[in-house]
């Protein structure tokens, strides 16, 4: 029987990850394969499933709690993930990595007893796993604020103490040998080679969130100040830790966030952002999306439309965008080819509180958690696909937790389809 005060602890924690629930006993058994969704059901178990539903598969342990966030490793076998779990009479968080064949679990990082910080509503950990798949970046609430680890995955030593003081946003380099690092105004690299080393550059930018690693190139892009009352997004070529030159890739107005292409020929970018309330919490929607051809910054074709989020597809061909839907309370997905600089929408649904969460942050989230199939063919998301009676539940009941995790084929016609139940899903990197 537990004590009144783990009940009441348990309980207070699934209030804030907004649902709760014991876990199932069941844990059937799937062999590795690619092509899957890891999602997160809403007893809050991570589980893995074919796109249509079927093979559904759990991957968090046997115990009483609630896992969340799954993020996929580069080569698509193994699963890090956050728990919450019952510790004597207290709760305990820890980040766990698992084979999605259904076992092999084991613990990453596990906070003090007691100790249950956020990162942001119902986010106990960012995992970012290096493209190279050898080694884990995470960030966690510690007595030091947020703050930083590495993690090489090897069962002889813990995870590594970085940097402290966040929020901390990074990205890795296209080889995995470094991990670039922005706290505040400042910048840093991880050096992954020289036993994780930690060098600050002489930047001092602010304005935008995550720095983004060009793709096959060793240079970083950020917002940095180019004059008074004038700002450029900027790519610092890096030697090792040291700044070679700044290239100013396009001039901006404020508050910027950017996604380089797959293959680094474009750069998609959002400024100037206003909020608004969305479900009792705040929400950026961005004026325009601008891309940006890195040979040719002149050439940049502007794109009017309100944009809450984007992300690329694998190919760079496409970009999966959210905007505002005509109906209130909705938000829409849509797609924008950009070769023809042409969009089209998708689907109006009403995203649960954790797809909202991926959807506020997503410049960070689109290094780690894919919305896109690993062949560009469809988008997944949590939520609810928009109706006539979800539309009213939403309205009488701001509550509402029943979502779906929901499959959008993208071609030749937007067709959605409802696999499962869940507050999250995200596809494999392949």
């Amino acid at each position: 029987m537990k004590s009144p005060r783990l009940l009441s602890g348990l309980l207070l924690l699934a209030a804030i990850l907004t649902v709760a629930g014991v876990i199932a006993t069941v844990r059937p058994v799937a062999a590795p394969d690619v092509n899957l969704i890891a999602f997160v059901d809403t007893q809050g178990s991570v589980m893995t499933m074919r796109p249509d539903g079927a093979l559904v598969n759990r991957i968090s342990p046997d115990v009483e709690g609630f896992f969340t966030w799954p993020t996929w490793s580069p080569d698509g076998r193994s699963l890090a993930y956050s728990g919450v779990v019952s510790s004597g009479d207290e709760l305990q968080i820890s980040l766990y990595a698992s084979d999605i064949a259904g076992g092999a679990e084991r613990v990453l990082y596990a906070s003090e007893r007691g100790e249950v910080g956020l990162l942001a509503q119902g986010v106990v950990h960012y995992p970012l796993w290096s493209p190279d798949g050898a080694n884990l970046a995470f960030v966690v609430a510690t007595s030091q604020g947020l703050s930083l680890f590495m993690d090489d995955l090897t069962e002889d030593t813990g995870a590594l103490h970085l940097l402290d003081e966040g929020p901390l946003w990074m990205s890795w380099s296209h080889d995995s040998t470094a991990l670039a690092v922005h706290r505040g105004n400042e910048h840093f690299v991880v050096d992954a080679v020289d036993e994780f080393s930690v060098s600050g550059l002489d930047i001092n930018a602010a304005g935008y969130r995550v720095p983004a690693w060009r793709p096959a190139r060793r240079a970083i892009t950020l917002q940095a100040q180019a004059g008074p009352s004038r700002f450029a997004i900027s790519t610092a070529q890096l030697n090792g830790a040291a700044i070679k030159s700044v290239t100013p890739l396009r001039a901006v107005l404020w508050d910027t966030a950017f996604l380089w292409s797959p293959s680094g020929e474009h750069l998609a970018v959002v400024e100037s952002p206003r909020f608004f309330i969305y479900r009792d919490s705040p929400l950026q929607i961005y004026r325009s999306l601008a891309i940006v051809p890195a040979a040719m910054p002149q050439d940049a074709v502007e794109f009017e439309q309100p944009i809450i989020a984007f992300f690329w597809s694998p190919d760079g061909s496409e970009i999966a965008f959210v905007t505002l839907s005509e109906t209130p309370g909705a938000l829409r997905w849509a797609l924008l080819d950009v070769a023809k600089g042409e969009a089209i929408p998708l689907v109006d649904f009403i995203p649960s509180a954790e797809q909202l969460t991926m959807l506020q942050f997503f410049d960070q989230y689109a290094h780690s958690h894919s919305v896109w199939s690993p062949d560009g063919g469809s988008i997944v998301f949590a939520g609810d696909l928009l109706t006539d009676s979800v539309a009213a539940s939403l309205s009488d009941h701001p509550g509402h937790s029943s979502f779906h995790i929901v499959v959008v084929d993208t071609t030749p016609v937007p067709t959605p389809h409802v696999i499962g139940e869940g507050i999250m899903g995200f596809w494999s990197p392949r």
